[in-house]
């Protein structure tokens, strides 16, 4: 507050010195004081403003509790569906161009999990996406290719597939609440547009479960997996959820 006042003294003094035209000393007071108490109550008076502009993504990312070996059969879904999308595509509408998928989907128990990490740590293996072939103990939920030659769309570029079968195939001891479902895919979009050529494999990994708005969770009912190319022929992808026509990333 001190630097404040100082900071206006000093204003004052300055415009009765040097300017031409310059209001009454005590008028440009009240306009800077009017000015700095804008500055300081905009982000409490508009709040939500920020916070709706950031939901989706913090949605997207959000941080879920999981507690260790606990055994939550409620959370686990009688069957998924996966949802595959290829949300944008610079040469979509010309004809030539397709996009290939081939996929694995997986449950992997809490244990199973932990037990090949440990074993990863002890061999002085960092593994941030581990592959499907280093976990001997997993279980095969689906899988299956598909090749899309009518791109036009967000429609024609999205496949859902499933519903398959989940909680009949998981052991009740190994419903847990920190088991992972991995889905690995290999990708290959033809864009004729920039007659180029993009490959991808790789790896997600996900709980059981998600949470509501209220943050409370619930059973994960459909996987994400999802598809860019830009201008450039650049390749982004991630497994958030993704809903409506929206083909920005």
């Amino acid at each position: 507050m001190v630097r404040i006042l100082r900071a206006l003294q000093l204003s004052s003094t300055v415009s009765n010195s040097f300017c031409v035209e310059c209001p009454p000393a005590g008028s440009f007071i009240l306009h800077v004081i009017a000015a700095c108490l804008i500055a300081l109550c905009t982000p409490l008076i508009f709040p939500t403003l920020s916070a709706q502009a950031q939901e989706d993504k913090s949605n997207r990312s959000s941080y879920k509790h999981v507690e260790p070996h606990f055994y939550a059969p409620d959370l686990y879904t009688d069957s998924l569906r996966s949802k595959f999308t290829l949300i944008n595509l610079p040469g979509s509408e010309k004809a030539g161009s397709y996009w290939e998928v081939s996929y694995q989907i997986y449950f992997i128990s809490e244990e199973a999990y932990e037990k090949t990490m440990r074993s990863l740590a002890t061999g002085g293996i960092v593994q941030s996406d581990p592959e499907p072939s280093l976990f001997s103990q997993k279980i095969l939920l689906d899988e299956g290719s598909f090749k899309l030659k009518h791109l036009n769309s967000l429609d024609s570029r999205t496949r859902v597939i499933g519903p398959f079968a989940f909680r009949s195939k998981i052991p009740d001891a190994q419903r847990t609440k920190a088991a992972f479902i991995m889905t690995s895919y290999t990708a290959k979009i033809y864009d004729a547009s920039l007659k180029n050529v993009v490959y991808d494999s790789g790896v997600w990994m996900t709980k059981p479960f998600e949470t509501d708005q209220q943050a409370r969770p619930i059973p994960r009912r459909m996987l994400y997996a999802n598809f860019f190319v830009s201008p450039k022929g650049q390749l982004f992808k991630s497994q958030w959820t993704r809903e409506g026509n929206d083909t920005n990333w």
